[in-house]
């Protein structure tokens, strides 16, 4: 569950001058459902000092977890390769529907067996 207060929320449209700013994770999530590696939104509302994203869980921890758990802190080239596909399958996907992601971290990637996912 993603929890985000409405009155920072609000500041910031208000910063830029766009009140769509509030429902754009929540509309953004809903376009990318069907996507297999990208996390699935299940429920969205707001209270009056909240606004809440129920998002699919995914078992497994992140890809951080994973690479500070690694020998090394590093991952074999191998499941580099395939995450990395993984990840521009996703993001192709989001440009293909005009969504720009640009918040790749690697405390964002959740891990569910050996699937990478966009969340």
């Amino acid at each position: 569950m993603k929890v985000q207060p409405m009155e920072s929320m609000i500041k910031t449209c208000r910063e830029r001058a766009d009140e769509t700013l509030i429902h754009l994770e929540r509309t953004v999530l809903a376009c990318c459902r069907e996507h297999p590696m990208i996390v699935n939104l299940e429920y969205a509302f707001t209270s009056d000092r909240y606004a809440f994203l129920a998002l699919e869980y995914v078992e497994g921890g992140t890809m951080s977890q994973l690479i500070l758990n690694s020998p090394g802190k590093r991952l074999p080239f191998d499941l580099c390769k395939i995450y990395t596909v993984e990840i521009v399958l996703a993001l192709n996907f989001m440009h293909t529907k005009g969504i720009i992601y640009r918040d790749l971290k690697v405390t964002l990637f959740p891990l569910f067996s050996d699937v990478l996912y966009l969340c």
